[in-house]
């Protein structure tokens, strides 16, 4: 078996060739979780970057039955109001990665039925963290602190791997 390992400031990353040719890639975020930790893994909503999300419009598109399921449950009737109204409402978004804290609107958009984050998401997330298509996204609602929490869980140019599994097992292409 050939095996590599990578590993950038909070994210280490190894590659294994088996037997059969079978590659697999196992991702890990150092000191957000492990297999030895008994918490529940925290990224509710995982995304794969695309042309849409980076581009100059500013936008993060989120999939609508994950914002039923773990966004829209945590907010108060007259957010969830202006959420649903096209309005917005302006939530705090913790950058776990780069220990800093920024500034979106949330809102339904009307014209697609989906739900998206707007503002500043393409000068504080896609250029300042140099987003690029195919990269994988976390996010979670932080209860604690009323905030989202978000980071880079793989950097799509981190390993050339076509597989990799996940810290949940789960596996991806």
């Amino acid at each position: 078996m050939k095996s590599t390992t990578s590993t950038s400031s909070t994210t280490t990353a190894s590659c294994s060739v088996d037997s059969d040719n079978i590659t697999t890639t196992t991702l890990g975020r150092l000191g957000i979780f492990s297999d030895s930790d008994h918490n529940e893994y925290p990224w509710k909503i995982n995304k794969w970057m695309t042309e849409s999300d980076l581009g100059s419009l500013s936008r993060l598109l989120v999939q609508t039955n994950l914002v039923k399921n773990h966004i829209l449950p945590f907010f108060g009737t007259d957010s969830l109001g202006e959420i649903e109204s096209g309005k917005g409402t302006r939530v705090r978004v913790w950058d776990q990665d780069s220990q800093t804290e920024h500034e979106l609107v949330f809102k339904k958009w009307s014209s697609s039925n989906s739900y998206v984050f707007i503002g500043k998401w393409y000068k504080d997330f896609v250029k300042r963290r140099e987003l690029k298509v195919g990269d994988l996204i976390g996010l979670y609602w932080d209860s604690c602190n009323s905030r989202f929490n978000f980071c880079v869980i793989q950097l799509k140019d981190l390993l050339g791997c076509m597989q990799f599994r996940s810290e949940t097992g789960s596996t991806t292409v």
